[in-house]
Order: structure tokens, then sequence, then C-alpha cells
């Protein structure tokens, strides 16, 4: 019988070692303030910038800080004026006038009258329209004044609606002395910095 073929034996082998990365696997980030080992050199610099304070916006001052109100027309009172503003208001309240008819008797200044006609004068030209003019006659007649209507175009210094809008800012002027003279609104003022924001008051009627 042959011989059985000699085996060799092989020597075992040696378990792998791996040298474990001082910096940590590549996708751990070392924090901003980790201590760099003596030698090494790093890109990074800081570099201090200076930067200009530039301001509030404007359009944001603008909004949160009107500064100076729209200036109000006054009117200039005369004895016309009074009769006119008389005779509009009685037709508003009683809503005989509306609309462009309201408005022309709301904008419009009497300038002169006469037994059988009088004369209005107006700012706007699309208010001197003839229906609207026969249609404010005729809420007249109302009132026992039976006259014709001529209207004017020119610059109006008394009219309804000027002595109306004159009113309103006269009582808000005197609501918000009201409110700056309160004792609590002036300790709020005084102890908190508390303020009154600009368009925040409002005048009601009485």
């Amino acid at each position: 019988m042959p011989a059985a073929p000699a085996t060799k034996t092989l020597p075992a082998a040696e378990p792998a070692h791996f040298e474990e990365d001082a910096d940590g696997p590549p996708w751990v980030e070392e924090p901003d303030d980790a201590p760099l080992d003596e030698g090494v050199q790093t890109s990074r610099r800081v570099v201090e910038v200076p930067v200009r304070d530039p301001g509030p916006a404007p359009r944001l001052d603008r909004l949160r800080d009107p500064g100076e109100a729209a200036p109000m027309r006054e009117p200039v009172l005369s004895a016309e004026g009074d009769f006119w503003f008389d005779a509009i208001q009685q037709l508003a309240r009683a809503e005989t006038i509306t609309a462009l008819v309201r408005e022309l008797g709301l904008q419009s200044q009497l300038v002169a009258r006469d037994a059988d006609q009088w004369l209005l004068r107006v700012e706007r030209e699309s208010l001197n329209q003839g229906n609207t003019r026969e249609r404010l006659s005729a809420a007249l007649k109302t009132l026992g004044h039976e006259i014709r209507l001529v209207v004017e175009i020119g610059p109006v210094e008394d009219s309804a609606a000027l002595r109306l809008a004159a009113e309103a800012a006269r009582r808000q002027r005197e609501a918000e002395q009201i409110i700056r003279d309160d004792p609590f609104v002036q300790t709020m003022m005084r102890d908190f910095g508390g303020k009154i924001v600009p368009g925040t008051l409002k005048a009601t009627g009485a």
C-alpha cells in the first residue's frame, strides 16, 4: 500500500492589529474649542472686521413714529358759511341728500345768495355736475328755499367738510390731553417708561 502523503502544518496566523487614529473617525468633528497639538498648524484664522451700524431703516421709523401729522386746514368762518353749514347738516341728518349730492353740499362754499339764485364754489370739477346741482336744489326746497344753484370752481375756505374736520381735530386734541393729564398714565410713563403711541388714541362722539 502506498504511503500517505506527508502534511505540512502551517503556523497559526497572528491576529491583525490596527492602530487607532488619535483623531477619531473622519465623520467625528472636533469641537471648535478643542486644544491643538503642539506643532500642528491650522489654516483657520479669525479676522476681526469692523461693522458700521446703519441705524434703523427710514421706512420703519415712519411706520413706528410718523413724527408730524398732516397739516389741518382751518376754515375761515363767515356768516354765509354758518347758514350753509346749518342747511347741509339738516339735509344730511334727514338723509335727504346722499352720495354725490351730499358730497357737493359738504365740500362746497356758499359764496353769494340772491332771491332766486345761490352761488357755490367747489375745488373738485367732478362735483360740478348738472344732475347733482338739480338734486341739491330739490333737497333745499324741503327747507323752504326755492332757488337755483350755480357752481364755480375755485379755492374753498369755509365749507361744512372743513368745519367738521376742524371740530374732529379739536376733539382729538382734547382727548389726547385728557389722557396725558391722567395721574395713572403719568405714573406709568414716569415709573415704567411707558409712552403713548401716536395714532392710537381716537376721540369718540358724545
